[in-house]
This record gives structure tokens, sequence and C-alpha cells, in this order.
């Protein structure tokens, strides 16, 4: 029996390599390419989430005016084949309990808030801290700022 259920397991590697052969491979296209510098972050290591109108949030761990990371949105271009636009619509101080070196994206709730954790920052017996859950509520008009709330400080005690 051992011997059957790895010949049909090999059948279907070799099913799905042929599989994969005969189709055309995906292609990649950059949307950004960050350069770390002017405030628009760099390393960013997150996957994407989508929001209203395709735009795409995300973070990066380093870049911002405090070198701590960023949240940002890239808007898709008006045109096909057009620039995406990127804007940072937050970067990380690390003061006052601010998170920084945020790595793992952010979600996008139904109202536009955006919802992430920091590496660091907040509160917490290591040097760095132990890190943050934050918000980011956009702002009320378009040429406002966004708002960011600190949510939870990982490693605080009660009552911090």
């Amino acid at each position: 029996m051992r011997v059957i259920q790895l010949a049909v397991i090999s059948s279907t590697f070799v099913l799905l390599a042929h599989n994969s052969v005969a189709q055309t491979p995906p292609q990649l296209t950059t949307l950004y390419s960050f350069t770390g510098q002017n405030g628009d972050g760099g390393s960013p290591q997150c996957t994407l989430a989508k929001g209203p109108g395709g735009v795409l949030y995300g973070t990066t761990y380093y870049g911002g005016t405090a070198s701590l990371g960023t949240v940002f949105e890239l808007t898709p271009p008006a045109a096909a084949g057009g620039a995406w636009t990127e804007t940072v619509l937050y970067s990380f101080t690390g003061q006052n309990g601010d998170g920084s070196f945020p790595r793992n994206g952010v979600a996008v709730a139904s109202s536009g808030v955006l919802y992430g954790t920091t590496d660091n920052g907040g509160a917490g017996p290591w040097l760095l801290g132990c890190g943050t859950a934050f918000s980011l509520t956009p702002p009320a008009s378009t040429s406002g700022a966004w708002t960011e709330s600190v949510l939870h400080k990982f490693g605080a005690k009660k009552g911090d």
C-alpha cells in the first residue's frame, strides 16, 4: 500500500510540473521602487492590503521622518500603464509610547481605519519596548493628516 501511495504522489508532482510548464509564466510588474530617501520609507516586508478604489496599503520597516518605519498607500494610476503614486500616511517616531519598526502590514476596516503592529516601542522590559498595536484613522478632509492611536503597548504592566 505504501508503494502505491508514493506512486500517486509522484505522479501528482509530474502532472503539476508538466502543467506549470504548459502555462504562460506569471509576469512581474514593479508598482513602486522605494528609495529610503525623502521620507518614503524602505525595506517593505509585508503583504499589501487592498482598500477601496484599488488603493494598496502597507508598511516599511525603515525610513520615514525618524527612520523608524512608515505606513504608506499606493494609489493606482488614472490611466492604464501610468505610474502608481506612493504616499506616506504615517512615520513612526518611537516617542511617548509610539511604536517603531512595523513589519507585518496593516488590515483595512470597512470604515477605512488601518490596524497594525510594530516590533518595538510601547513598553516592557526590553530596551526598545515590546511593540504596539495601533490604528490609523483617515483624515476628515483630503488635505488632513491621518491620526495614529496606540491601542496596546505590549509588555506594559496593568495601569501603564
